[in-house]
């Protein structure tokens, strides 16, 4: 256990760069896109989701799909091996979402989904490019998902007019 505060703040550090480098490699929900594709549906205990690539991003800006997303990329191999061996998922979802199981500010982790199916999509444009995509479910095996008593709590207030 570090005595110090610049040894703990470099813990801290060291600690934070993992998360991120393990974020980043994995490629989760809450690190990409917010509502990006049109098929991402998240109906909390559910979840539909496109896979990465496809787009290109020009000074923050991105564009529509304009080319067919790969599943030898990273981040939709490494959900692929995910669902190939079975491994939960970790979702964390962000405010940003602007959804019914958005947190109002911050980040919120959810809990562990397991990818039951993986398909590819072909676009409803003219263009008709293939989108890889993941079917998530939460498992079962957990607490109770966090929204649940958010969602009560909305519901109550509703009811009695405040």
């Amino acid at each position: 256990m570090p005595r110090n505060f610049s040894s703990i703040w470099l813990c801290l550090c060291y600690l934070l760069v993992r998360l991120i480098e393990h974020v980043l490699s994995v490629k989760l929900i809450h690190s990409t896109r917010n509502g990006e594709y049109e098929n991402d549906i998240d109906n909390g205990l559910t979840i539909s989701y496109t896979g990465a690539g496809g787009r290109i991003n020009l000074f923050g800006k991105q564009k529509e799909v304009c080319m067919n997303q790969d599943w030898k990329s990273a981040p939709n191999r490494a959900l692929l091996h995910a669902y190939r061996d079975r491994k939960p998922i970790r979702v964390i979802r962000g405010f940003k979402l602007n959804g019914a199981y958005a947190p109002k500010q911050g980040y919120r982790y959810d809990g562990l989904y397991r990818i039951y199916k993986v398909y590819t999509k072909v676009t409803n444009d003219s263009k008709k490019h293939r989108l890889c995509m993941y079917e998530l479910q939460r498992l079962s095996d957990q607490d109770p998902p966090p929204w649940e008593t958010t969602t009560a709590d909305r519901l109550e207030l509703k009811e009695t007019g405040q």
